[in-house]
């Protein structure tokens, strides 16, 4: 392999960037190069102005204008962005110009967006996800669905309590495309303390919109992440036993897969494939007759807490079968599929 060329190499970087942290662990020129490839950027954007970027390059975070200038600009592959208001700022624009290569990652802190952030959202080769915080405004909301017509998102991440309203309906809409993969609830990391009132019944909508809509979610997936998703974790436990009279408890709901099934997930859905630091099992459901029977897989994290530098490993048949932890999970995923031949 260390004799191919290293044109090969760059292309090879260019195509993996969303996994070259796990190649870059690789031996060879493709580790290695990897590795020299993998920088990530971020920064904040509050009343027009950049603050507090960082540069994280070969396991050192820099700060300083002369360590980013000492990087090469076509190292840094991936650029995340946090805006804080809707005033009109040049940084986003800048920035895609200054890292042609990379795909660029947005957390919006304010339920205001601006025209021009989006002609640059629409306008840039690699959009990687989007996160929104608070449900947008009804401006906002109308703007955001010129960046779901580029159909350029493939994950969106909404806070629990963002997904209310038309800010739902646009992740409904996004959830059809065919580019879109990832759908994450998040709820408190870090700590937070969770705020019922805060909680909406955004796991419940979206799963009775994947019963309405199940040909077009086949192969996406809606995960559920933070230390506070007990919530969306009742939300399914709810829609689950509604849909199966006379069953009392998750268990009877939920089978189990064979390691047969876990094969065919994953050759089926390979980038849909659940990672956990200590998984569970899969387990199944299955509704619907003939060609509209529908299935769901999921998997979660048996854990008490994210462990920095742990592996992340893929849910199978033989991970921990106890569906009692699904409460405690701080990671749970939902895989849409359509009824297999296993």
């Amino acid at each position: 392999m260390d004799t191919v060329p290293i044109a090969f190499w760059e292309h090879m970087c260019d195509v993996l960037d969303g996994t070259l942290w796990e190649v870059g662990k690789l031996s060879g020129n493709l580790g290695k190069f990897a590795l020299l490839h993998n920088a990530g950027y971020e920064a904040e954007v509050a009343n027009g102005v950049e603050r507090n970027a960082h540069l994280f390059y070969m396991g050192r975070t820099m700060k300083t204008l002369e360590e980013f200038e000492a990087v090469p600009k076509k190292r840094v592959r991936r650029v995340s962005i946090q805006l804080f208001d809707d005033e009109e700022e040049n940084v986003t624009r800048s920035l895609s110009k200054r890292f042609p290569r990379a795909v660029f990652d947005f957390f919006l802190e304010s339920p205001s967006i601006n025209e021009a952030l989006v002609d640059v959202v629409c306008s840039l080769k690699r959009l990687g996800s989007i996160s929104l915080t608070t449900e947008l405004d009804d401006h906002a909301v109308s703007l955001f669905q010129k960046i779901v017509a580029s159909r350029k998102i493939s994950e969106l991440t909404i806070d629990q309590s963002a997904g209310e309203g038309d800010t739902l309906e646009v992740t409904k809409s996004i959830l059809c495309q065919d580019q879109f993969k990832e759908l994450e609830v998040s709820s408190g990391w870090l700590g937070e303390e969770s705020d019922e009132s805060d909680e909406s019944d955004v796991v419940l909508e979206l799963l009775e919109f994947w019963s309405e809509n199940s040909k077009e979610l086949i192969g996406k997936s809606l995960t559920l992440n933070g230390d506070n998703c007990e919530c969306g974790v009742r939300q399914l436990e709810e829609f689950l036993l509604h849909r199966a009279p006379g069953r009392s408890e998750l268990k009877d709901v939920l089978k189990m897969c064979s390691q047969e099934e876990c094969d065919f997930i994953f050759k089926e859905y390979p980038r849909n494939r659940a990672n956990f630091t200590n998984s569970s099992a899969v387990y199944k459901f299955e509704e619907g007759d003939g060609c509209e029977r529908r299935r769901l897989y999921v998997s979660f994290e048996c854990g008490a807490g994210k462990l920095g530098g742990t592996p992340l490993r893929p849910a199978n048949h033989s991970k921990v079968n106890d569906l009692s932890l699904i409460r405690k999970t701080h990671s749970l995923r939902v895989l849409f599929a359509v009824s297999g031949s296993v």
